[in-house]
């Protein structure tokens, strides 16, 4: 067995957050077969009532969801019932939004939130189009998880986690594909046990620390792929990128994490701290370039925990266990 199957193999089997399998009350069920409280996931965000201040979780049963959905209330959970059969879909360029602007935004889910947990989801924007600027996942709210979710597209920024302030971002389980800088993280992320897909030989994971020093991506245990040639990770902003425990696909570039600057240097963002893409422990199918070796000298890999790299201020491992006072109303929990 090849260290890719090991990975995988891995990833099936330890999910952080364990899947339901007893009875759990949620706040609402969405179900396509009208056998929950909505029907559709719109209709279950939009009547949460105005004043609840505590978690809410919504159920969404297994069917395929054509819809796009905007996420305004903290605390959200949006828990499918299974990741293969929960499935999220619509079909969206971010240009023909800007040419004919919805209430729900350019992105199949637009988290404008704090606290948002998505899990067991499939999520895809079905736009056909290699390259494209495409949305499945566009937040602006800090403190989201995404667990066990697997998100479709062949366009860029598949996943725009925004927040330029205090953004802090938690992803386990997930399988992400897409086309240049599908995934964008601004602040503070954790990625791990996720496999990537490339579609185009550009840049994978985009990074940018715009307000300290200290704000950094952990990618660990993840797995990278894509088309012959395809880029590990780029940025334009300072960033700081730590991969460890990574493997890489033989069709990956020899091409190290590069800052992108343009001709006219004017066009270029701000460059305050240099390089800073480390590795440790990280390997290569059948092949090994020097710019990932071990490089990591001012920290020790195994200090580099969830809730370090949140300066103990958040611990996504804990986030989806909070315990929920539910607001007295005509809305009643419902069981599964």
């Amino acid at each position: 067995m090849n260290f890719k199957s090991i990975l995988l193999l891995f990833l099936v089997i330890s999910p952080v957050f364990s899947t339901i399998t007893h009875a759990q009350y949620y706040d609402a069920i969405v179900a396509a077969d009208n056998s929950g409280n909505y029907t559709t996931i719109g209709e279950a965000l939009s009547n949460i009532p105005s004043n609840y201040s505590q978690r809410y979780t919504i159920f969404i049963k297994n069917g395929i969801y054509n819809e796009k959905i905007k996420i305004q209330n903290d605390y959200v959970t949006l828990i499918g019932e299974s990741r293969e059969k929960t499935i999220i879909s619509f079909e969206q360029l971010k240009k023909d939004w800007q040419k004919s602007p919805d209430y729900e935004g350019p992105a199949i889910v637009s988290i404008h939130a704090d606290d948002v947990i998505l899990q067991n989801l499939t999520l895809k924007n079905t736009q056909p189009l290699l390259g494209k600027n495409s949305y499945v996942i566009y937040a602006t709210g800090t403190r989201t998880i995404l667990d066990n979710c697997t998100v479709n597209n062949k366009g860029s920024n598949s996943v725009s986690l925004f927040n330029t302030k205090n953004g802090m971002y938690y992803i386990n389980n997930c399988k992400f594909e897409g086309a240049v800088d599908f995934v964008r993280v601004c602040g503070y992320g954790y990625i791990e046990n996720s496999t990537f897909f490339q579609h185009e030989a550009i840049g994978s994971l985009w990074h940018a620390a715009f307000n300290s020093d200290d704000e950094k991506l952990v990618v660990k245990n993840c797995y990278f792929d894509g088309v012959e040639h395809f880029f590990l990770g780029r940025h334009h902003y300072d960033a700081c990128y730590y991969f460890i425990d990574c493997q890489f696909s033989e069709r990956m570039a020899d091409k190290p994490v590069y800052r992108k600057t343009y001709k006219n240097p004017e066009n270029d963002r701000p460059y305050f701290y240099g390089d800073r893409h480390y590795f440790y422990n990280c390997q290569m199918e059948n092949n090994s370039y020097s710019w990932f070796s071990d490089n990591i000298e001012h920290t020790n890999p195994a200090r580099l925990t969830v809730n370090a790299t949140f300066n103990y201020k958040w611990n996504p491992k804990t986030a989806s266990e909070i315990e929920v006072i539910r607001y007295q109303s005509n809305i009643k929990s419902q069981q599964i």
